[in-house]
């Protein structure tokens, strides 16, 4: 969903799933729940993730609220193509994970429905997105502050995103187990290092 967020000015957003053009030559694809699953399968991945609609946080309340919806509308079906192909499995490696993405802005109204009902239908683990996307510190953690208690205390929580090492101390203290973030590789290019104490080396 964010790599679709990313191509905000290239795609068309429906109920089925994303149209959008490529960015390398401009041809026309088309990106939804159930093939983003199969996707996901053949690509080999331990942990496959729910296709969800990741709107901007400065995105208005009713669109907010449409995300939320279609995120949960695609859950629904990646999780029966992922139930799908797990019966069609023939080897007896185990099967990839499935967490669900919890969409809902800063909203804490929208952010708890969302929870509830991806917890309803049932995933190995669970995603907060839609974070470090232009919010301040003290938003994000506020999100983390009203999710994290309603999620299993048995399931994976997953922050998307976030890579910088104080908020990773600090998010981990509020509940969360695992993160991703493409700073540590953006900045390592130019040479810089991030050092576990939070201290930055530039070589």
């Amino acid at each position: 969903g964010y790599q679709v967020f990313s191509l905000r000015s290239l795609r068309d957003v429906t109920d089925e799933g994303v149209h959008f053009r490529s960015h390398v030559n401009g041809d026309p694809l088309f990106l939804g729940p159930e093939n983003a699953t199969e996707i996901q399968w053949k690509l080999g991945a331990d942990i496959i993730m729910c296709f969800d609609e990741c709107p901007p946080s400065t995105a208005s309340r009713g669109e907010i609220i449409s995300a939320v919806d279609r995120t949960l509308q695609w859950a629904k079906i990646c999780k029966a193509t992922h139930e799908r192909l797990k019966k069609q499995k023939k080897s007896r490696t185990s099967p990839p994970l499935l967490f669900a993405i919890i969409q809902g802005g800063l909203y804490p109204d929208l952010r708890r429905k969302c929870a509830e009902e991806l917890i309803s239908i049932g995933f190995d683990g669970f995603a907060l997105g839609g974070l470090a996307v232009g919010e301040s510190e003290e938003e994000m953690e506020g999100v983390l502050k009203d999710v994290c208690p309603l999620l299993p205390k048995d399931k994976p929580r997953y922050l998307m995103g976030v890579g910088v090492i104080a908020q990773l101390k600090r998010c981990v203290g509020l509940g969360i187990d695992m993160f991703d973030c493409v700073l540590p590789m953006r900045i390592a290019r130019h040479g810089t290092l991030l050092l576990s104490g939070g201290e930055e080396l530039k070589i």
